[in-house]
This record gives structure tokens, C-alpha cells and sequence, in this order.
């Protein structure tokens, strides 16, 4: 990667930064640099796959799950469910297979 790198921030849940942050260590890198290779192959993957599937019509239910949503409170179980949705796809590609479990 030679390009310029940018800087991101988001939130995570704990286990998640509890996992990133021993993976990282055992690999002795830093966790961005873990995200960085372990997701530049599958993330363009996913892009190409996502390209290829017609967008839905808009209605106002679906503009709705379109609106950025925060992964707390009421949105977490609509997020789970467009999630889940992608990765069944997903795992069909052979870009990800299993739950992630």
C-alpha cells in the first residue's frame, strides 16, 4: 500500500476491541495495521459483489434503513438484520464464510 493513509475513528463494542487488541499483540502489530491486512482483500471483494446487485426501489421504509444508523438501542436488531442479509450473500461468494462466530 503505498498510498496515503487516513485516519478513521469509530466505536466498537468491548469484545471486539478485546479481540483486535489481542490479535494485534500476538502478531506484534499495530491494530490498525492488523484491520488494514486482514480486510484489504475482502473489502473491494465485497464492493465488486454489492455492485453487481440491483439497488432496491426506494420507498420510505427503505430510505428510512438507509438513514446512517448508530449500533445502540432500537437500531441494533434492524442493523443485525440488513447485516445478516449481506453476510448469507457473503458466504455464497466464498468472500466470508461462516457467522463470525
Amino acid at each position: 500500500m503505498s498510498e496515503k493513509m487516513v485516519r478513521m475513528s469509530f466505536t466498537v463494542p468491548p469484545q471486539f476491541r478485546d479481540d483486535l487488541s489481542y490479535i494485534s499483540a500476538r502478531m506484534g502489530i499495530s491494530k490498525s495495521a492488523t484491520l488494514v491486512n486482514l480486510l484489504s482483500e475482502p473489502l473491494p471483494a465485497v464492493v465488486s459483489l454489492l455492485q453487481e446487485i440491483p439497488v432496491e426501489p426506494p420507498t420510505d421504509d427503505l430510505q428510512r434503513r438507509r438513514v446512517a444508523r448508530r449500533f445502540r438501542d432500537s437500531s441494533i436488531k434492524s442493523i443485525e438484520d440488513e447485516t445478516a442479509k449481506l453476510k448469507s450473500i457473503l458466504s455464497g461468494s466464498g468472500i466470508f464464510s461462516g457467522d463470525g462466530q
